[in-house]
């Protein structure tokens, strides 16, 4: 998997105007959880509908679910972006870290490695991550003095 192969489904499931809309419950009023889903399957026929399977058993039937925005309707053409669309720099120290471990990486990642971009402004932290796993700079600061 690429880094462009990420894609942002933010555009058609977010907002009023969006052609689809995620769902908590399937078609058949049951309670729709992805971490009990074990099968997917999508059909080109169905645009918008996803079946799935609580369990890998041939013999269970897929349940549905509707994420048309509007049910009923065509689906209109969907074309969701790349979720990033630049590299994010590391730290200049961060870097130097890494490539202090290069003769314990792959040859095959070598050059990934290398080629990581960096910037004196980057903050060692994922912007990624939500708020919660954030320990902030104080305590980052307070660890990295620890370690000295």
């Amino acid at each position: 998997m690429k880094r462009q192969d990420i894609i942002d489904f933010d555009s058609v499931c977010k907002g009023a105007a969006a052609p689809l809309c995620i769902r908590k419950m399937d078609t058949a009023g049951n309670p729709f959880l992805f971490g009990e889903a074990q099968w997917f399957r999508y059909e080109k026929k169905a645009p918008g509908i996803i079946k799935y399977k609580r369990s890998l058993r041939e013999e269970e039937p897929f349940v549905e679910l509707d994420w048309r925005s509007k049910k009923n309707t065509p689906l209109p053409k969907i074309s969701p972006k790349q979720k990033v669309q630049v590299r994010c720099p590391i730290s200049l120290n961060k870097k130097k870290d890494l490539l202090g471990l290069l003769d314990q990486i792959d040859p095959l990642y070598l050059q990934c490695y290398k080629d990581l971009p960096t910037s004196e402004e980057a903050v060692d932290k994922d912007p990624n991550l939500p708020p919660e796993f954030d320990v902030g700079d104080e305590l980052l600061l307070q660890l990295t003095n620890e370690e000295t």
